[in-house]
């Protein structure tokens, strides 16, 4: 009896958990810009973007396992932080004339595209919201704020910000 209760609970379970495929994964990787690295592997998207089918498949069982046990590798959060100065003739000793980039996961990267490929339909978000968002980008809510602020100071006017960075931690049974 409780094997045919195991049985039942995980054809349950594999019916309603999501599951990546193969076809996610090379969906996702076709929209991988091409060239670009990542920090910490030595992955290029190129690899991906130019692999096989098999690679495909394993990527996609790593991405379905990492849903269905909530559960990510530190190597797929990894960032690499690299500063590039804003202009050829600056003082390069100054840390002002540096702008910082972000080098991410290629892993992460296929993973994030993966996810909102396949769950944007169940994503609720705000019309104020600029990241993860298609056809939005956080330049947009850089304007915004911007032009909130011009219009609000062109008098002499005081505005104040505030900025909140929110992260949740889902609870896992």
């Amino acid at each position: 009896m409780v094997k045919s209760t195991v049985e039942t609970e995980s054809s349950v379970l594999s019916e309603t958990l999501p599951v990546v495929n193969c076809a996610d994964v090379m969906h996702a990787c076709g929209q991988l810009k091409a060239g670009k690295r990542d920090g910490s592997l030595g992955l290029v998207s190129d690899h991906f973007i130019n692999s096989c089918v098999e690679l495909s498949v394993h990527t996609a069982m790593l991405f379905s396992t990492t849903l269905v046990h909530g559960f990510a590798t530190e190597d797929m959060a990894t960032c690499t932080l690299i500063p590039i100065p804003k202009c050829k003739n600056v003082n390069v000793t100054d840390s002002a004339n540096y702008r910082g980039i972000t080098l991410s996961s290629v892993f992460g990267k296929i993973f994030d595209l993966v996810f909102l490929n396949k769950f944007y339909d169940y994503l609720c978000i705000s019309e104020r919201q600029f990241g993860f968002k298609r056809r939005h980008s956080t330049d947009m809510c850089t304007v915004v704020l911007k032009e909130s602020l011009a219009y609000y100071t062109v008098d002499g006017g005081a505005a104040f910000c505030t900025f909140l960075d929110a992260t949740i931690k889902l609870l896992i049974v």
